[in-house]
């Protein structure tokens, strides 16, 4: 059986690899093209991964990146959304590449239409360079960078669609960094995982995704118990013992050893 190709791809984007955050930003496109995920699931991922592109790559990735947020802010259009951020976050990073001479970005921010972009204070200024900086050392592998905006994302969970943005970055961020092997990043992952399984359970209706997010925090926990990690078994108990009888037939399905972990009654 072949490997995912995106796992390879994380273990790259983890070590710091442009071409890796490239890959990955195209896959969460892709994905939404063919229904895998939602529209909403896949900008969401492909602009985290644009971003962290875009900090350590070049003027295509830039680009590339305010397409994206165009797309964003079209989405949010269809949705009645009028709040214009996508829209001149885009025409930001356009800008930019027109003033360094890049003909197409000033023929498309021509064509957006939004007139001329906001003049930040200095207060602005320094917050978005300190943002970017922190896109970048995320992009090289710093486990404190990821960690931060993974939790960053959490703290801004909200409702309805702001609800699922949020912890599809915040997976994104955890899920980047546990690749290094980091036992706290995959205990992160495992973390915001469960975070979604409560999302699909109780807003989003889909148990299909519930039960995947529920393997997957299964595989995550219970690898880390066995590697010592103390800290991993109270939340793999508390989900097993959330777990129906089908999904606990069909996790052990595909990880046999969840059994080994489960009482005469059913949980851990």
């Amino acid at each position: 059986m072949m490997e995912d190709p995106s796992v390879e791809h994380y273990r790259a984007a983890v070590c710091g690899s442009v071409e890796a955050y490239r890959a990955l930003r195209e896959q969460a496109l892709e994905l939404g093209l063919a229904g895998e995920v939602s529209r909403l699931e896949s900008l969401t991922a492909a602009e985290c991964y644009a971003y962290l592109a875009a900090s350590i790559g070049d003027a295509q990735d830039r680009r590339r990146l305010a397409g994206i947020l165009i797309a964003r802010a079209d989405y949010r259009a269809m949705r009645g959304c009028t709040n214009p951020f996508f829209r001149m976050e885009a025409a930001h990073w356009l800008r930019g590449l027109a003033d360094a001479g890049d003909v197409e970005a000033a023929d498309q921010l021509d064509a957006m239409g939004v007139g001329p972009v906001w003049e930040e204070d200095r207060a602005q200024t320094e917050l978005r360079t300190n943002i970017l900086a922190n896109f970048a050392d995320a992009a090289r592998g710093d486990l404190n960078a990821l960690a931060s905006m993974s939790e960053n994302n959490l703290r801004s969970v909200a409702d309805g669609d702001g609800r699922l943005e949020a912890l599809v970055k915040a997976e994104q961020f955890a899920r980047i960094g546990s690749f290094s092997g980091d036992p706290l990043m995959r205990m992160r992952l495992a973390g915001v995982v469960l975070l979604r399984r409560e999302y699909e359970l109780r807003d989003g209706g889909s148990r299909f995704r519930a039960c995947w997010a529920a393997n997957e925090s299964v595989g995550l926990l219970l690898t880390l118990c066995n590697e010592g990690i103390a800290d991993a078994w109270p939340p793999l108990a508390n989900l097993i013992a959330s777990l129906s009888r089908p999904e606990v037939a069909l996790i052990a399905a595909d990880i046999p050893e969840v059994l080994s972990v489960i009482n005469p009654e059913g949980h851990a």
